[in-house]
């Protein structure tokens, strides 16, 4: 679901380049474009997917700060008074449907298997990440909103940052946040493709998965990196933008209440505190209700594909542990 909602963002944002109408067909282009690319360099060089993510970062980074800094005097504080504010419901369940934008801190456990020293730097890789997140998502969410009228926002909103840059930056600053948004979501569908291909190659050597999964070529875990591709084509291809956003933050909503629900459950094993698993639980199942109610008013398709994903997991979880788990526990022992 992620991959397929930073396809969407990167064709969206690549179509600015190209004619002010371009065709759904060429749309899809670009969106396959964006996994494809990404899913050839997993497949060729793992340490280049490494090296191209260092460098896309800072790069991204950079001209996010250079945005930040020249729309400064632009903002204009009475975009934000009290006399916009909307319900106190609608912030919550509009924080609910962008949470997928939040994640991909997950990923970095993906990655533990490569990082060094990873009791050391895990943690502060976690922290670290949430925490920076939060502070440029608050600053470019408050510069767009404050030097863009509502209803460009509106008429732009596949593109919206880009729109937020011009008061200060004109055309020039458009076109930089368009390059920027388009190696943000290449260099997000390029790690997510490398966690995920390496979490099922995981699951695999653990008998979590089919054996197939942890199948290698070259060293790397191609049969991962190729069902993960195939699927994000599919959901990309096939599901509109803002069901992709919905489900993608439902589902996530979802695996980390069961992780919050596990680590309290296992608190006495693996330590660290209680509460802090217990609270977090509460606000992930309570925000997981509060988006799907919301969402049955607003899209109940998007509804019926999230509890249709959960059945078919479920679903290949029953068939698995029976057809292939046991061969794989008499095929350790």
């Amino acid at each position: 679901m992620t991959i397929a909602l930073y396809a969407v963002a990167f064709a969206s944002y690549a179509a600015t380049f190209f004619h002010e109408n371009i065709s759904p067909f060429f749309k899809h282009i670009l969106i396959s474009f964006a996994i494809l690319l990404p899913m050839i360099i997993n497949l060729t060089s793992v340490s280049f997917v490494a090296k191209s993510e260092s460098m896309i970062v800072v790069l991204k980074i950079v001209l996010l700060i250079v945005i930040i800094l020249f729309s400064l005097p632009y903002i204009r504080l009475e975009h934000v008074a009290p006399a916009h504010w909307g319900s106190m419901g609608s912030y919550v369940t509009s924080g609910m449907i962008i949470f997928v934008a939040y994640e991909g801190f997950e990923l970095i456990a993906n990655a533990a298997e490569d990082i060094d020293n990873p009791e050391r730097n895990l943690p502060l890789a976690f922290l670290l990440s949430v925490l920076l997140e939060m502070i440029l998502y608050v600053v470019i969410a408050t510069i767009t909103v404050s030097t863009v009228s509502e209803a460009q926002l509106s008429t732009a909103r596949e593109f919206a940052l880009a729109v937020a840059a011009r008061p200060a930056l004109g055309q020039a600053g458009f076109t930089l946040v368009s390059i920027a948004a388009l190696l943000a979501t290449f260099s997000a569908i390029n790690a997510t493709i490398y966690g995920n291909a390496r979490l099922g190659y995981v699951l695999a050597k653990d008998g979590q998965l089919p054996e197939e999964f942890d199948y290698e070529f070259w060293g790397k875990p191609v049969m991962g990196v190729l069902i993960t591709a195939i699927i994000s084509l599919l959901i990309a291809n096939t599901i509109e933008l803002s069901e992709i956003a919905i489900i993608g933050s439902a589902s996530f909503l979802l695996i980390f209440s069961l992780v919050n629900a596990s680590a309290f459950k296992l608190r006495k094993k693996i330590g660290g505190n209680q509460w802090i698993y217990f609270i977090a639980l509460v606000f992930c199942v309570t925000s997981l209700l509060l988006l799907l109610i919301h969402t049955c008013r607003a899209n109940v398709v998007a509804v019926l594909i999230f509890f249709s994903l959960i059945f078919l997991s479920v679903l290949f979880e029953l068939i698995y542990g029976r057809k292939f788990r046991s061969h794989f526990l008499g095929r350790s022992y």
